[in-house]
């Protein structure tokens, strides 16, 4: 049943829009429990309190659920010069920090903001504590990649924080130090990063493209999934343009927020999203050099530092890359550092044969030792996942499910990295260097794959 907030955002919503059936026939808001299954019964959507349903089934490519103005959602970009010098300043640095601020400009307005019934329904919808991720959540993934996504995401609240109270001091008469704490900022960017969506503008008049990012509503009452490839909203003739997942009567609609990995996906929306088994392509085990390392200064010519790491293609290029310059005696290292262009080139080509078998051989030990470190087998997790006598509470399911296809995600690109070492070095030269190690030829990687192949 509708709740006042419901009522409240709907007439205004009309209002916004300047015309009736913005909002598709069939669609309909409706009120969650926070125990509702969903998705085969295995995840929950936690606190999030509504959603959309369709009556009859739908969705696909060419059905829109809603078309809202570009001025009835919050939005910011970088280098808007039609922002505010404040929410400018902060955009050109992050933008998911800048449209925190606007929410929280709105949210002190009140009943005055032309936004109040959206703001009142972002407020309701998705709090905070929707989106937290739990203590034994955080436990869960502690010995994991997953677990520092999490980790860095509490950071980005600090430093967003503080470049926030720099914006807030440098503009007093616009920022009330009532309303902008760090307990509202903190809200607010939590709110921000579970319901905000980039859409990107072309402008017709000089065929710029704008790329936004905005809390868009209706598109705010439907989670992210991430097996989704629909995103959520693009820009079309001045309207946000809302499409979905196809979706089945009476069942809730989904679309993607974003290319997140499964860990993202944790870190942004805890247990208020949709989780799949399926591979998820966004998925990374991400590796970082010390800072301190000798070829650090190269390093950052490989390509963005969150690239570097093992996807379910094996070692990215930009791992390739780092490794090939680490792998290099004094020689070749002073040829390959010349210029940028010359260590670009080591993310597809090899510097030298023995150089190459020594990358290798690290991609494997550091893969083999990944594997043995997990404090729990895959098998463990399959049964925590699926044992109806273990009830797991609030999100650890999704927890584990992110711990488990991270595991999956290491073996996969162990296979694929030895694909690719017997192509690059051929399989006489890979068999004479490589059939000794035994987490190719036994120990805990080749256990992982019998487990997984035993649960099959």
């Amino acid at each position: 049943m509708p709740s006042d907030v419901d009522v409240a955002l709907a007439r205004w919503f009309e209002r916004a829009n300047e015309r009736d059936g913005a909002l598709a026939s069939g669609t309909v808001v409706a009120t969650l429990d926070d125990d509702d299954d969903i998705d085969e019964g295995r995840t929950r959507r936690g606190k999030r309190r509504r959603g959309l349903f369709g009556k009859t089934r739908g969705g696909g490519p060419n059905d829109v659920v809603a078309t809202v103005s570009v001025r009835g959602g919050l939005k910011t970009t970088r280098g808007d010069d039609d922002a505010n010098g404040a929410q400018r300043e902060l955009a050109n640095e992050n933008e998911e920090w800048a449209l925190s601020v606007v929410l929280m400009r709105e949210r002190a307005k009140g009943k005055a903001s032309r936004y109040a019934p959206f703001v009142e329904s972002l407020y309701e919808h998705t709090p905070a504590s929707a989106v937290a991720v739990s203590e034994d959540a955080r436990e869960a993934l502690e010995a994991y990649s997953a677990g520092e996504t999490i980790k860095a995401a509490d950071a980005d609240v600090e430093r967003g924080w503080i470049s926030a109270r720099k914006t807030f001091e440098k503009f007093p008469t616009i920022f009330s130090s009532n309303f902008f704490t760090f307990e509202a900022f903190k809200e607010a960017l939590s709110i921000v990063q579970a319901n905000a969506f980039v859409a990107e503008h072309v402008q017709e008049a000089n065929g710029e493209t704008k790329t936004y990012r905005a809390l868009v509503p209706i598109a705010h009452l439907i989670p992210h999934s991430t097996r989704s490839t629909v995103p959520c909203v693009r820009i079309e003739n001045d309207e946000f343009v809302i499409k979905v997942d196809p979706y089945e009567e009476m069942s809730e609609m989904t679309c993607s927020h974003g290319n997140y990995s499964d860990a993202e996906t944790f870190a942004r929306f805890s247990s208020s999203a949709h989780y799949s088994e399926a591979a998820n392509p966004a998925n990374m085990i991400k590796l970082a050099f010390p800072k301190a390392d000798a070829m650090i200064e190269h390093i950052k010519h490989c390509g963005l530092a969150s690239n570097i790491g093992i996807n379910a293609a094996g070692a990215t290029p930009e791992l390739m890359c780092a490794l090939r310059l680490g792998s290099a005696n004094a020689t070749e290292l002073r040829k390959i550092t010349k210029s940028p262009q010359t260590v670009q080139s080591l993310r597809t080509t090899s510097v030298s044969e023995r150089s190459e078998i020594a990358v290798y051989d690290v991609l494997f030990a550091t893969i083999t030792s990944l594997l043995n470190a997990y404090p729990t087998s895959d098998a463990e997790d399959r049964l925590l996942l699926t044992s109806p006598q273990l009830k797991l509470k609030d999100d650890v399911p999704q927890a584990i499910l992110v711990r488990y296809n991270e595991k999956r995600l290491a073996v996969d690109a162990l296979n694929k990295i030895q694909y690719q070492g017997r192509k690059h070095l051929g399989h006489v030269l890979f068999d004479e260097h490589f059939s000794r190690i035994e987490g190719l030829s036994g120990g805990g990687a080749k256990n992982v794959n019998d487990r997984r192949r035993e649960e099959l």
